[in-house]
């Protein structure tokens, strides 16, 4: 069994990785966002990270859906924590 101690920081660590999470998302959307607007004025242009090299939209749209996804865990779990709360 955990002690309260080992809670918090199993806790800590996923408020961390959440916001790593999240900050990157935000960070996919910028980079995917100047990339069309290079393509729009006709420059050639791919991100290139970790995980191979892509076009802006589809960079533009791993972000944003990293985004939906982190702000989704963190609503549900924030729910749950204010009707625990509660009862």
């Amino acid at each position: 069994m955990k002690t309260k101690k080992e809670k918090l920081y199993v806790k800590i660590l996923w408020i961390t990785l959440l916001q790593f999470l999240l900050l990157s998302g935000l960070w996919a959307i910028d980079i995917g966002a100047s990339l069309m607007n290079f393509e729009s004025a006709g420059v050639k242009g791919e991100a290139i990270g970790l995980f191979g090299s892509r076009d802006g939209n589809t960079h533009y749209h791993i972000g944003l859906g990293l985004v939906y996804l982190v702000f989704m865990i963190q609503l549900m779990w924030l729910s749950y924590l204010i009707v625990k709360e509660e009862k």
